[in-house]
C-alpha cells in the first residue's frame, strides 16, 4: 500500500484550528520544513529541501480537510500526524468530519491518481497539487488521508565542485 517500509519510531502529531485560507497555515508549514530538515539532517538550508513540492502538496490536503471534512467549521480541529523514514515522509491529515471516511472520496481520490500519472488533465477533484507527491492514499476506516514522498522528491542534491 504505501512505499515507506522504515519510520521513525516516534511521530509528530498537530492539532490546528479550521482556518479557511492557507496563510493562516503557513506556521504549520514552517514546523513540517524544520522537521523535514532536521530528520534528513540537511539543517536550515532551504535550497536543499524542495519546500514549493513539500508545500504545494501539504497545503492542498490541508485545505481540503478544512474546506469538505470541517467545512470551514473554525471550531473543528486538523490533526496532522508526521512519520518519517530513510527513504522519506509520510504524512496524514485528519479532519473532524467525514471527507475521508467516503468511499466516493477515496474512489476520486485514486481516479485522480491515475490521470496525474499518465500526464493526463484532472478528473475534477479539485485536489491538483497532492498529486506532486510519489503516492497518496486515503483510508476511509481511519478517515485519514495519507501522502507520501519520498527523500528523492523533496532532497535537492548537492554538486559541489
Amino acid at each position: 500500500m504505501l512505499k515507506l517500509i522504515e519510520f521513525k519510531g516516534t511521530w509528530v502529531e498537530i492539532k490546528l484550528p479550521t482556518f479557511d485560507d492557507a496563510g493562516h497555515y503557513a506556521y504549520a508549514l514552517r514546523m513540517i520544513f524544520a522537521a523535514i530538515e532536521e530528520f534528513f539532517n540537511i539543517g536550515f538550508d532551504q535550497r536543499r529541501l524542495n519546500t514549493q513540492l513539500v508545500g504545494d502538496v501539504f497545503l492542498d490536503a490541508l485545505m481540503n480537510a478544512a474546506k469538505h471534512g470541517n467545512q470551514k467549521d473554525l471550531n473543528k480541529k486538523i490533526i496532522i500526524g508526521l512519520w518519517f523514514g530513510r527513504n522519506g515522509v509520510l504524512f496524514g491529515i485528519q479532519d473532524e468530519g467525514d471527507f475521508f471516511r467516503k468511499q466516493s472520496t477515496k474512489e476520486l481520490v485514486e481516479l485522480q491518481a491515475v490521470f496525474a500519472s499518465t500526464g493526463e488533465d484532472s478528473c475534477g477533484i479539485g485536489m491538483t497539487n497532492i498529486y506532486q507527491a510519489d503516492e497518496v492514499h486515503v483510508s476511509t476506516e481511519e478517515n485519514v488521508l495519507y501522502v507520501v514522498i519520498l527523500a528523492e522528491s523533496m532532497i535537492i542534491k548537492r554538486h559541489d565542485g
